[in-house]
């Protein structure tokens, strides 16, 4: 819990120093009431919300698909944006994983689909800004594949520090304690990989959620005057979200923004017009905290009293 809130202040606080340095209100005032209408900001905030639609659909598809118990919609969409409200306050969105506690009576095989859930966001998150970078100044295709190789390196020396390292040699060995639970996850996350259909629908789900942010961050750019393409924008708010992830801060405090300011000041864009379009984009977090905050209450309305009545761990794999 302290790291979390010491990763929180540090991001706020970047994201303060930014504002202090650079942000002129007066300016922000007179830019965006020049621009951006009552009626344009109120469209943008409805459109953010696709997001947690898309992401339930996402959830949906590839647990329906993979499982024969099935999780009616409006539940799956109680239970994404509830865990969504959890994800805004946990690093790497640790917080859809909660899926699990409210809905305990199919605990392992939700935590499963969260995992797959999460390597598909890794993966885009990491390869749309190179690719967009690739497209705007025709990267060789050996730079890029050295980029590949050395992510691909560092990830598995990760995993192999994960894997043999223990601190704890006086302790029982967490994962011993814990054979059987790891067994029966690992079951089902190849339960889940094994529908081609889940896996298609899930990271085409996968692309429209993040495709609506990077639609909504290039219209509030251009609507402020921003001259920027398409690819440009996509770039910006693409590095923004990776940096933001791989940061461990929740929501991506500070690091977001100041990374796709800093890209867009480096596509030509006007200082203020950059500063300003991520202040909005910020804003907008406003409607989805609203939105899976009720949800979150809904939530435990709905699964909390029953607790869904939890599942033993020595039933079969279906």
């Amino acid at each position: 819990m302290l790291k979390k809130i010491l990763f929180m202040i540090v991001g706020a606080a970047l994201l303060g120093v930014l504002l202090i340095l650079k942000f002129d209100f007066s300016t922000f005032i007179s830019t965006v009431s020049t621009n951006v209408s009552w009626l344009f900001y109120f469209l943008i905030s409805l459109s953010i919300i696709a997001q947690l639609v898309f992401r339930s659909l996402r959830f949906g598809m590839l647990f329906n698909s993979s499982f024969s118990e099935k999780i009616q919609m409006f539940d799956v969409f109680v239970l994404s944006s509830a865990s969504f409200f959890l994800a805004l306050a946990t690093p790497n969105k640790l917080g859809d994983t909660f899926r699990a506690v409210f809905y305990k009576k199919q605990q392992w095989e939700i935590t499963a689909i969260s995992l797959i859930e999460f390597v598909m966001d890794i993966v885009l998150v990491l390869i749309i800004p190179l690719l967009g970078f690739f497209v705007l100044y025709k990267i060789h295709f050996k730079q890029l594949l050295v980029g590949y190789i050395i992510v691909a390196l560092v990830i598995a020396v990760l995993l192999f520090f994960l894997k043999y390292s223990n601190p704890d040699r006086g302790k029982p060995n967490f994962y011993a304690k814990n054979v059987y639970k790891f067994s029966l996850l690992k079951q089902y996350v190849a339960k889940g990989l094994k529908s081609k259909f889940a896996l298609f629908t899930g990271f085409l789900f996968t692309c429209l959620t993040l495709g609506v942010y990077f639609t909504v961050f290039y219209a509030v750019v251009r609507k402020l005057g921003g001259e920027v393409t398409f690819v440009e924008a996509l770039v910006a708010a693409g590095v923004g979200v990776f940096i933001g992830s791989m940061s461990f801060i929740p929501m991506g405090i500070g690091t977001r923004d100041v990374s796709a300011y800093a890209i867009l000041v480096t596509f030509g864009v006007n200082a203020e017009v950059a500063l300003s379009s991520v202040v909005i984009i910020r804003s907008l977090s406003v409607t989805l905290v609203l939105v899976s905050c009720i949800c979150y209450f809904i939530a435990i309305h709905r699964f909390g009293s029953t607790g869904q009545h939890k599942k033993s761990l020595e039933l079969p794999i279906r």
